[in-house]
């Protein structure tokens, strides 16, 4: 074969090799844009699981004080002390709003009469 013939095929290889490394070289970067992304998404997880073990670890060293118990009995059971004064806000269902407003011709609370 002639020299020409060779310097052809060659560069037909090269040519080829150097397509098939591109296409090789463009996966990887899909895949390492897809494995930032999942790695993005497990640390935002990490940082939600952190904050709740933090939370659970701040109601364990709370569980046996006394404001704790007391809490969670007022919340939990309603309960309450001795001769102690509860007061409930009884608000009615919102049905009409302008029932709730004053009369236009009542005076504003705090005005010089």
């Amino acid at each position: 074969m002639s020299r020409p013939i060779i310097n052809r095929i060659l560069l037909g290889i090269f040519i080829v090799a150097m397509l098939a490394m591109g296409s090789v070289y463009l996966r990887q970067e899909q895949q390492i844009a897809a494995l930032k992304k999942e790695e993005q998404q497990l640390l935002e997880k990490q940082a939600k699981i952190e904050y709740l073990i933090n939370e659970y670890l701040v109601l364990i060293d709370n569980v046996n004080t006394q404001n704790f118990i007391i809490r969670m009995a007022r919340e939990k059971f309603g309960w309450v002390f001795d001769n102690e004064t509860i007061y409930v806000k009884n608000d009615p269902p919102f049905q009409n709003p302008t029932s709730t407003l004053p009369p236009i011709s009542s005076p504003t609370p705090g005005a010089a009469q």
